[in-house]
């Protein structure tokens, strides 16, 4: 087995000063004042009655901004505490969901859902989770079922299980799975038949007991388990045609509704609950790191266009300047929303308004646009220890030269790997099982400079250090 040699060894407490600064970006005023102008701006050149926008920076801290009204009748505001609903961004804590159970050894990808859910008329019984993650099963789409808002509306309080919606509103596949790419809300629906199936509990349950509560999601609830938090914005939508928008509270809150969208739709949250569970699941805080490079491979999709340029396994891919961003979109019935994550910055985003007329592509170009140009200053709290010992070869490195982090773990132990910059951004991650010691090999856009790392296990840091990397 191959032992990594230790270098250098030595404390480097007197560069930490420096580098302790407060979790403070989102409340700097310039920033600020800078973020709601977009957000003012955006909302002025658009049709939207309201908008609640949130970004989290690198050093965790959460900037919000608001715009509009909630009531356009009583002229009450839109405020930073309002529910809304996500929509499809529920099809990222879904994907989430099944990587968990990956990762536990109870599901695979490669899985024939025939192992986990009886028969269905219209349903392949090979289609495999990988194909319904990434929209490549052939399922129709249940939510362009003719009579689906017929039904729901004859009885508003019926509760729809998944088998219910996929035996009621289900037609003929649209292509032999696997052999095309075409976005389908069925797949996440039967998604959810196999957490359940796997985990022993229902959807709601697994989704707040291993993904809200882990990642500090306060406000964020699934409807068909437990009632919102906190007030939601009304939803406003023409639903007579007379040309005057409708308060649509009623019907969206209405149970065969929420029901209905599930675990394709229905999450229910704040604009800074959905970008905090951005930066947690796409910066590497929530799944291994093998199970997040699943996620963000990315393949062509019916659809796609010069600013939707992918799609994952439950997650799209952006482009918007330039700037690539992972996340997803949700449409419904009066709300649009969008969560983007920009790797290169870390920095993820939440947008949602109350009328679904807002252009949430062009108000993310737009932020991160501007966000591009700020450098950030803040450290974790907890990424730069206050001395810590450095032992790892080759230290300085050279180029693309293999990194050695020594666990001194016993073989098979479960440890994780982070590597920040000196501005405590985070560069590299990895998980695995340690042999006595995981490797870093940094690619061609790593500059050289000074990098801390952490090597924990479980909640035990094991060892901190430094790295010093030459051109």
């Amino acid at each position: 087995m191959h032992r990594p040699a230790t270098v250098l060894f030595f404390f480097v407490a007197f560069l930490l000063p420096s580098l302790e600064a407060e979790a403070q970006t989102a409340s700097d005023p310039v920033i600020a004042s800078q973020l709601q102008l977009i957000l003012d701006s955006e909302f002025s050149a658009q049709l939207a009655t309201g908008k609640s926008f949130a970004v989290v920076f690198p050093d965790e801290s959460v900037w919000t901004g608001v715009a509009g009204m909630s009531n356009i009748e009583t002229q009450d505001p839109i405020r930073p505490d309002h529910n809304f609903g996500f929509a499809s961004i529920t099809k990222t804590f879904a994907s989430a969901a099944i990587m968990k159970l990956v990762e536990d050894g109870v599901v695979s990808l490669d899985d024939p859902i025939s192992r986990w859910v009886s028969p269905i008329t219209f349903v392949n019984s090979a289609i495999t989770v990988r194909q319904l993650l990434g929209h490549t099963s052939g399922l129709y789409n249940y939510t362009n079922y003719p009579n689906l808002l017929q039904t729901l509306l004859a009885d508003t309080s019926h509760v729809y299980t998944p088998l219910e919606v996929l035996s009621t509103f289900l037609g003929p596949p649209v292509f032999f799975a696997g052999t095309g790419a075409s976005y389908s809300n069925s797949n996440y629906v039967m998604l959810s038949m196999i957490i359940e199936a796997a985990s022993g509990k229902v959807t709601g349950q697994f989704f707040k007991e291993e993904l809200f509560e882990p990642t500090g999601l306060l406000n964020t609830v699934f409807p068909a388990y437990e009632s919102p938090k906190g007030e939601l914005a009304i939803p406003w939508f023409d639903f007579t045609g007379d040309g005057i928008a409708d308060n649509y509270s009623g019907f969206f809150e209405s149970t065969s509704v929420m029901t209905t969208r599930g675990t394709a739709g229905s999450i229910v949250s704040t604009a800074s609950d959905i970008a905090k569970w951005g930066a947690a699941l796409f910066g590497g805080d929530v799944l291994a790191q093998g199970s997040l490079t699943e996620i963000v491979t990315f393949h062509n999709l019916a659809g796609q266009n010069a600013t939707w340029t992918g799609y994952g396994l439950g997650a799209q891919r952006y482009n918007f300047g330039g700037i690539e961003a992972w996340g997803h979109s949700g449409l419904v019935t009066g709300e649009t929303s969008l969560l983007v994550y920009s790797p290169e910055m870390d920095v993820s985003i939440a947008m949602v308004d109350n009328n679904a007329r807002s252009n949430h592509f062009s108000s993310a170009n737009a932020l991160l646009s501007y966000l591009s140009s700020i450098t950030f200053t803040g450290v974790e709290d907890d990424s730069v220890p206050a001395d810590f010992e450095v032992d790892v070869y080759p230290n300085p490195g050279f180029g693309s030269e293999t990194i050695t982090f020594e666990a001194n773990t016993l073989p098979g132990t479960d440890i994780s790997l982070t590597v920040y910059d000196v501005l405590g951004r985070r560069v590299y991650s990895a998980n695995g099982l340690s042999e006595g010691f995981l490797e870093w090999t940094p690619d061609g856009s790593i500059p050289g400079g000074v990098y801390f790392y952490s090597l924990i296990s479980g909640a035990e840091i094991l060892k901190t250090g430094m790295v010093v990397r030459t051109h």
